[in-house]
């Protein structure tokens, strides 16, 4: 699995809200045409485990999508206060 960076804010943050983290693919579409895949954060696991690889890394239970498993990534947190969210630095991928 590759390795992806948390800044320790985002850590913290998923600690306290259960301590698993998700990170998949969704399909963009541009509003001029075309598509592409870009990653996405989100707390908790997945529905489906089976396609994803699961490691541990400082108590947070990372789950990344197989697909993003040779991908640098990086996660951090943004907003303030309650509407705070998970954002993920990398490239967007081509779609299948």
């Amino acid at each position: 699995m590759s390795a992806i960076a948390i800044d320790p804010s985002a850590s913290s943050w998923i600690a306290r809200h259960g301590g698993d983290l998700t990170v998949r693919c969704t399909l963009q579409h541009g509003c001029c045409g075309g598509s592409a895949r870009v990653p996405v954060a989100e707390l908790g696991a997945p529905r489906d485990p089976s396609e994803y690889s699961i490691s541990t890394v400082e108590g947070i239970r990372i789950h990344v999508e197989r697909s993003l498993r040779e991908v640098g990534l990086s996660v951090g947190l943004d907003g303030f206060g309650r509407w705070k969210r998970l954002v993920v630095e990398g490239p967007v991928l081509p779609p299948e």
